[in-house]
């Protein structure tokens, strides 16, 4: 049987094609279907535990960067999602959103007792509050 010779254009285009197929759909494409675990005692988060506090932190977190700036509605169901399979850890931050995105993060927690969630929040640059240059 002779070799099927590819030039780049060809390898390129069969790569991407199925890069593709298993990006859009890996579950179909291995065999199997997808489901969506409902939240119950049998699913459980894993948690580490953070040094100095000792607070539980799921090893799972939720990143809020591509969350709609114009829908709470929907941010809140999302946010109830994640909390109701145990995920206490969302990361924030200022550039997010247009810069709306860590108010949207807040009024998502604060009626869903944010007291139990772990934010995280990312900056560019370091701010000091006291009078030593950091």
């Amino acid at each position: 049987m002779a070799k099927r010779q590819l030039n780049r254009r060809q390898f390129l285009r069969t790569l991407g094609l199925g890069t593709a197929m298993v990006a859009l759909n890996p579950m179909e494409v291995l065999g199997q279907e997808k489901k969506i675990a409902p939240a119950s005692a049998d699913n459980k988060m894993t948690y580490r535990v953070q040094n100095g506090t000792g607070e539980r932190v799921s090893l799972l977190g939720f990143g809020m960067m591509r969350l709609p700036s114009d829908n709470q509605e929907l941010v809140n169901q999302l946010v109830d999602y994640a909390l109701a399979h145990g995920v206490n850890y969302f990361d924030t931050a200022p550039i997010y959103g247009r810069g709306l995105n860590e108010g949207i993060t807040g009024a998502a927690l604060t009626p869903r007792n944010r007291s139990s969630s772990q934010v995280s929040c990312r900056t560019a640059f370091r701010v000091c509050a006291c009078s030593c240059a950091t």
